[in-house]
C-alpha cells in the first residue's frame, strides 16, 4: 500500500513540475486547493483517489496515469525535471524517516 501511495505522490509531483509550478504551495494557491491537503497528497501521507480527477484535469494528465502510471502523463519535458524530482523525493523520504524514528524510538 505504501508503494502505491508513494508512486501516486511521485507522479503528482512530476505533473506539478511539468506544469511549471516549482512548489506545492504555488500550485495549490493557483488552483484554489487546500495547501494542507495537497501537500499531504504530494508527500504520500494520504492517498489521492478522491482528489485525483481534479488534480488530473488541472495538471493536464490522465486520472489513470496519476493513479496507476498508465495513460497520459505530462506531455512537455521540463529541463532538469528529473533532477528536481529526485531531490524532492529524497528530501521527502528523509523527512518521513525522521518522523518514523521519532514515532517509534521516542520513549
Amino acid at each position: 500500500m505504501l508503494n502505491k501511495i508513494t508512486d501516486q505522490s511521485s507522479r503528482l509531483m512530476k505533473a506539478r513540475l511539468a506544469r511549471g509550478f516549482r512548489s506545492a504551495k504555488e500550485a495549490a494557491t493557483y488552483f484554489g486547493w487546500s495547501y494542507s491537503s495537497y501537500i499531504q497528497h504530494e508527500q504520500g501521507l494520504r492517498g489521492i483517489s478522491r482528489a485525483s480527477a481534479k488534480y488530473a484535469k488541472a495538471l493536464r494528465v490522465s486520472e489513470g496515469w496519476l493513479l496507476t502510471g498508465e495513460g497520459n502523463g505530462p506531455s512537455l519535458p521540463i529541463p532538469d525535471i528529473e533532477q528536481s524530482i529526485d531531490k524532492q523525493i529524497i528530501d521527502l523520504l528523509k523527512k518521513q524517516v525522521s518522523q518514523i524514528k521519532k514515532q517509534f524510538f521516542s520513549f
